[in-house]
């Protein structure tokens, strides 16, 4: 018999995610866990300086190499383009889709930002004049 999700731990979380068994709101599953954020490698180095600037609100925990899919310190042997339960995209600051597997999106220029679990896409729009214009350009 396979556990309750919310029994899960993070491994065995995100193999259901990239197997397709959960694809469900990932709130309450996993906690104490992270966020993820993917921008394009032009839009990276802005975030980052952002999150350095604001340790508190962003406390940023690793930052992918650009394409590269595996969060070797906190998500070893990962794929993020298929191990969350779902993906939201946005473009020029406007949802503009979600989807299980955001493998039609990914670009060798994707970076891949993983922030402290409290810490949220929605929750970054008012912070500052430059992630806001960031988000907006997306």
């Amino acid at each position: 018999m396979t556990p309750p999700a919310k029994s899960l731990t993070p491994e065995q979380f995100r193999l259901r995610c990239r197997d397709g068994s959960f694809e469900s709101n990932s709130a309450g599953y996993c906690p104490g866990f992270a966020q993820v954020l993917i921008l394009p490698k032009e839009h990276a180095f802005d975030f980052l300086l952002f999150c350095q600037r604001n340790p508190k609100p962003c406390p940023l925990l690793e930052v992918s190499d650009p394409g590269c899919v595996d969060m070797r310190r906190f998500a070893p042997n990962s794929d993020i383009r298929t191990d969350l339960p779902k993906y939201r995209v946005y473009k020029h600051g406007v949802l503009t889709d979600e989807l299980i597997d955001i493998k039609p999106y990914w670009r060798d220029v994707s970076t891949v930002v993983i922030t402290q679990y409290h810490v949220k896409h929605d929750n970054f729009v008012g912070l500052g004049d430059v992630l806001t214009r960031l988000l907006v350009q997306l």
